[in-house]
C-alpha cells in the first residue's frame, strides 16, 4: 500500500471548486489536466500548439484534432490565469 503524499492534497481537494478551472471550456480544461501532469518539477512545458497537440493529443491529432484548436484552449487557459507564456531561446 502506498503512503498518502500531503505535498499534493491541496491541487487535488481544491481542483474542482477553482473559479479559473470552471471559467474555461472543458476542451480547456482537458488541456489543463495534461499539462499538468507533463510538466517539469517547476511547471514548465511546451506552448507551441503543434508540439502540445503532438505531445499530448497523440491519438486524438490522428483522429482530427487541429493545433489550432490546440492554441484556442492554450490562450483560453492564459486568459484566466492558469498558465503563462514565455520565450527562451526564441521558443514559446
Amino acid at each position: 500500500m502506498s503512503t498518502r503524499n500531503d505535498q499534493y492534497n491541496p491541487l487535488l481537494k481544491s481542483y474542482v471548486d477553482s473559479e479559473k478551472v470552471n471559467a474555461v471550456s472543458e476542451a480547456a480544461e482537458c488541456l489543463y489536466v495534461r499539462l499538468i501532469a507533463q510538466t517539469d518539477d517547476a511547471g514548465r512545458y511546451y506552448a507551441e500548439p503543434q508540439l502540445v497537440l503532438a505531445k499530448l493529443f497523440t491519438f486524438r491529432m490522428v483522429a482530427g484534432l487541429a493545433s489550432k484548436e490546440v492554441q484556442k484552449r492554450l490562450d483560453e487557459l492564459a486568459a484566466v490565469d492558469l498558465i503563462r507564456f514565455y520565450v527562451v531561446d526564441g521558443k514559446k
